[in-house]
């Protein structure tokens, strides 16, 4: 990939402007133009692992779009530098158990996600996905226990309750999936995807007019809701790159 020209290397701004830069550029979806910002601001500030992060971050965005696995190899490369300059960056080790997940390394992935959780014991984001892998490797029991942490320590995790409910519903535990899926819905009405599995909860629970009165909420919500995480997708294991 071609470096930023002369004139945007010799610019006054300072590394942290630059990260902003590309910070803005990668959520507005222009991923090369963020990998330049923060090519720029890892020359102004060599030692930071901030922008090498944030760099294969927007490589792994492009390989998801793309569907091109030779980005995640780019995307790795950057998460793994950025842990050799600070070994407790656990964004980075996240990260790269992301990473061997994309590959479908699940076993490569789980001393990674124990080491961002090492790192930082107290994020509810690290235990959901963890636990997502967990039930992945069928590794049923602590899957569970490591759901159950993540809805602990943020009960205002929407996503814990509704994974938390998707996987009730599948083991046919309906009522607590039905807890589950209706405390989502109580923190996030906006939300399509809880009232598509609750639909089918009620249904089994013989509540058909709620049944269809979830249904009918997720057919109303669904064509306005954002673009789907990847990160989310593909830890769930349920889409290819590409087919959101």
């Amino acid at each position: 990939m071609p470096l930023p020209g002369p004139a945007r290397a010799s610019s006054a701004k300072t590394a942290q402007q630059w990260m902003m830069e590309g910070q803005k550029a990668q959520k507005a979806g222009d991923q090369m133009e963020a990998v330049y910002d923060f090519l720029n601001a890892q020359r102004l500030d060599p030692t930071s692992p901030e922008p090498l992060y944030a760099e294969g971050m927007s490589f792994f965005l492009i390989g998801w779009d793309k569907n091109e696995t030779s980005y995640y190899d780019r995307a790795a490369r950057h998460f793994k530098a950025a842990l050799e300059l600070d070994p407790k960056y656990d964004r980075a080790a996240f990260m790269m158990a992301m990473m061997e997940v994309v590959h479908y390394r699940l076993e490569g992935a789980e001393p990674y996600f124990q080491r961002a959780i090492g790192l930082s014991p107290g994020n509810a984001y690290y235990h959901l996905y963890y636990g997502t892998l967990l039930e992945r490797m069928d590794k049923h029991g602590a899957a569970l226990d490591e759901m159950r942490l993540a809805e602990k320590l943020d009960p205002t995790y929407v996503q814990a309750y509704l994974t938390l409910g998707q996987l009730y519903a599948q083991k046919r535990q309906y009522q607590e999936a039905r807890s589950q899926l209706e405390r989502a819905v109580q923190l996030d009405s906006k939300r399509a995807e809880p009232y598509y599995t609750l639909g089918s909860v009620y249904h089994h629970l013989g509540m058909d007019a709620e049944s269809q009165s979830s249904y009918r909420t997720f057919q109303q919500l669904k064509s306005a809701q954002p673009k789907p995480d990847p990160l989310a997708k593909a830890i769930q294991g349920s889409a290819t790159p590409n087919s959101n």
